[in-house]
């Protein structure tokens, strides 16, 4: 009698098989929701481009975005002396021309404005430096595909192609550019050369620069350079080849010219 009871005992704090399944699955579920993902952040987003309307002027947007900067961009070589001072004084509601002692010499000499040299002098000064014009680019690609459905290059990938690049270039541009007034590789740059510069030097910069160099050349672009150098050493090869072909058929040549033919008896004795 005892037996029993204790068996029934010890039978009801077990739980079912299945029940511990679904009790698994729920903790995972909870711990996914709570996980970052990109998604979750982009999905408003992608619901927003879903109608056509929206996508339509989502893709307008940013080709004008993508001119509008690359203006800037370019008008940023020939007025950034003068406006890199003027830059932190400017709002970009552009109150302070209603002001009493407003002077019309503190005009941005950039041709966008005001606004085309705080964006340029953000995203190539203070940014990316000649490298931001990859900016404009995925935005004018990316505003055809959502305004007219037209696929010129591969979004994602152009994107995830543009990311390593887009720090690598400055960093090589600062190494080059160093003592140049004008930044080339801007901020991004300067600050990249000044800590790789501290844990590996001048020399380590450089290898580390061609060792990521030849990965992004390779893995983002596919570009082999084993390829191209092979073509170059058998160009050579084959024109050192050419060449002694050529200069033994010329030694040859120059032997046989330089014999005399003499006529024979048998021609000279037939009768006309």
């Amino acid at each position: 009698m005892f037996g029993k009871i204790n068996r029934q005992q010890s039978n009801t704090f077990k739980t079912a098989p299945g029940k511990k399944k679904d009790a698994e699955k729920k903790v995972f579920k909870i711990k996914r929701d709570k996980s970052f993902s990109l998604k979750k952040i982009l999905n408003p987003a992608f619901k927003f481009v879903e109608n056509d309307r929206n996508r339509y002027l989502a893709g307008l947007s940013f080709i004008l975005i993508s001119l509008f900067l690359t203006f800037s961009f370019i008008s940023y070589f020939f007025s950034w002396k003068v406006d890199q001072d003027k830059v932190e004084f400017w709002s970009t509601t552009g109150y302070e021309i209603f002001n009493e002692n407003y002077d019309s010499a503190n005009n941005a000499q950039n041709h966008m404005g005001t606004i085309g040299a705080r964006v340029s002098d953000f995203f190539m000064n203070k940014g990316f430096g000649i490298f931001a014009f990859c900016i404009p680019f995925f935005l004018f690609f990316l505003g055809l595909k959502l305004a007219f459905k037209k696929q010129i290059v591969p979004i994602k990938k152009t994107f995830w192609k543009l990311i390593p690049l887009m720090i690598w270039g400055p960093t090589l541009l600062g190494l080059v550019f160093k003592t140049s007034s004008f930044n080339f590789g801007g901020a991004l740059g300067t600050q990249m050369n000044i800590w790789l510069e501290y844990i590996a030097g001048t020399w380590g910069i450089i290898f580390i620069l061609l060792f990521f160099g030849f990965i992004i050349s390779r893995f983002s672009f596919n570009f082999r350079v084993e390829y191209y150098l092979n073509n170059i050493f058998t160009s050579n090869e084959s024109d050192e080849r050419n060449n002694q072909y050529t200069s033994n058929e010329d030694s040859t040549y120059n032997r046989d010219t330089s014999r005399t033919v003499f006529p024979s008896e048998n021609s000279l004795t037939k009768p006309l």
